[in-house]
């Protein structure tokens, strides 16, 4: 768990949220989650964990919330579905993956919320996490326990940077020219 990298990701969403679930406490920006490794974390440790003054603090949410286990488990389950990373989208600052099911079906995800996560990126795994009330998540998978999870791009979003790649790999590239 990087602190530095988990009080970044909450800064720019504005929100510190800690989740208690039976099996352990999570860190959490609303758009990812990162668990705190056996360390037990409450809201009133926020401030003094981050290191954020007063004045900042009454810009953020900071609040403790109860999880049921339903998708926050450190442990992978061998049922979940792997999905295989299949490229990067960069769009307005943001770099994002692209990660496909056993269908062709892509899932994007901010690579931003994977800086806390253990290990490098590219050592990371990912698994599908289906939600009981509906809804989606990526889980990131260090070398076997769940270092991130994730929350999809919204489908909207996703259509819109899929058709800016497309029409990215549709250009002629300098040099490509044919011969008439």
């Amino acid at each position: 768990m990087k602190l530095n990298a988990i009080k970044k990701c909450c800064m720019n969403t504005g929100q510190f949220l800690v989740l208690h679930t039976r099996s352990g406490c999570w860190l959490s920006n609303g758009r990812a989650c990162w668990p705190t490794d056996g360390m037990e974390v409450r809201e009133a440790h926020i401030r003094t964990l981050f290191d954020i003054d007063a004045k900042k603090a009454d810009d953020l949410t900071i609040r403790e919330v109860e999880q049921s286990d339903e998708h926050l488990s450190i442990e992978m389950n061998p049922l979940e579905e792997r999905l295989n990373n299949i490229g990067y989208i960069w769009d307005r600052g943001v770099l994002y993956a692209v990660l496909a099911d056993k269908q062709g079906r892509a899932r994007i995800i901010n690579t931003a919320w994977l800086k806390p996560a253990e290990g490098n990126r590219k050592e990371l795994r990912f698994v599908l996490r289906k939600r009981g009330r509906g809804g989606e998540l990526v889980a990131a998978c260090g070398d076997l326990l769940v270092s991130a999870i994730v929350v999809a791009e919204e489908a909207g979003r996703a259509v819109q940077l899929m058709e800016k790649q497309r029409e990215l790999t549709a250009v002629e590239l300098a040099g490509q020219e044919t011969e008439e």
